[in-house]
C-alpha cells in the first residue's frame, strides 16, 4: 500500500507566498493573498512576519 504524501518543508518566499516540499520530491508555490483577504480567521497572516514563523505540523500533515 503507498504512503501519501508528506510536507517535507516550507519557506515563506513572499509576504503571501509559500513554497511548500513534499515528500514525492515535488514543490508547490502557494500564494495565500486572496484566502487572507476574503476569509476573517486568516487576517492575523496580513502581517509577513506571521508567514516567516510556518513551520511544518507534526507527521508532515499541515502547516502551523
Amino acid at each position: 500500500m503507498m504512503k501519501p504524501p508528506r510536507i517535507d518543508a516550507v519557506e515563506a518566499i513572499g509576504p503571501t507566498r509559500l513554497r511548500i516540499a513534499w515528500t514525492t520530491d515535488e514543490r508547490l508555490e502557494v500564494d495565500l493573498a486572496e484566502p487572507i483577504q476574503r476569509l476573517q480567521a486568516l487576517g492575523p497572516l496580513c502581517d509577513p512576519a506571521a508567514l516567516d514563523r510556518v513551520q511544518v505540523g507534526e507527521w508532515g500533515h499541515s502547516l502551523v
